[in-house]
């Protein structure tokens, strides 16, 4: 099979600390071998990653969701010992962890969000950072077309949910899931007790 193109590897391997170890180092040196290719340390991945590295099983991490919205490839740490063996990196086909999304960087298609303070996933950097990469647009409530952790709409606005976003970026659903209008923001009865700074860690799983 053609050989792929490497340029720089992340990991999303924090709940399984071996692995995340067996795996980083194999990748490390093979990275050596290689020269041109380099290993991610920052906390999400750029623009530079190719692949992302992640359990057989993938929880959906800020991580995850950053790599799908950018069409990253997401494969399981498999792939990285395997490759680590032959001395060269393996076609990804046979540890493929998640299908890329068809329309990386456009999931959220220009959509206009305004974000409220009620938010029970994200921070409000977390969320904007995210729609910005999904192709989504985070911007003053007046010009929203959606509002998320509010109450608050204006006329001709709907009111979506963190988790509606998500799906759309994970290709779900077809279109964003509208909140009945009845309902709370899920972040509002937790507002007051979540302090918990940015929630950063690789491991939280939305």
């Amino acid at each position: 099979a053609e050989e792929e193109a490497v340029a720089q590897v992340a990991f999303s391997l924090s709940s399984d600390t071996n692995l995340w170890q067996t795996a980083f180092s194999a990748a490390t040196e093979l990275a050596k071998l290689e020269g041109k290719v380099s290993i991610c340390s920052d906390e999400l991945p750029g623009e530079r990653v190719s692949h992302l590295v992640v359990t057989q099983e993938p929880r959906r991490t800020l991580k995850v969701l950053h790599a799908i919205s950018r069409g990253i490839k997401i494969v399981t740490a498999e792939w990285v010992l395997r490759s680590f063996e032959a001395r060269r990196w393996l076609p990804t086909e046979p540890y493929i962890a998640l299908q890329p999304s068809p329309v990386p960087g456009r999931q959220l298609d220009g959509a206009r969000f305004f974000l409220g303070p009620s938010l029970a996933k994200f921070s409000e950097k977390q969320l904007r950072d995210l729609v910005h990469v999904a192709g989504g647009v985070p911007t003053a409530q007046a010009r929203a077309q959606y509002v998320v952790g509010t109450n608050r709409k204006l006329e001709g606005q709907e009111r979506v949910t963190e988790e509606a976003i998500i799906s759309q970026i994970l290709g779900e659903t077809d279109e964003l899931e509208r909140v009945p209008p009845s309902q709370p923001p899920p972040g509002a009865a937790a507002a007051e007790t979540q302090e918990e700074g940015d929630g950063e860690s690789d491991s939280e799983e939305f």
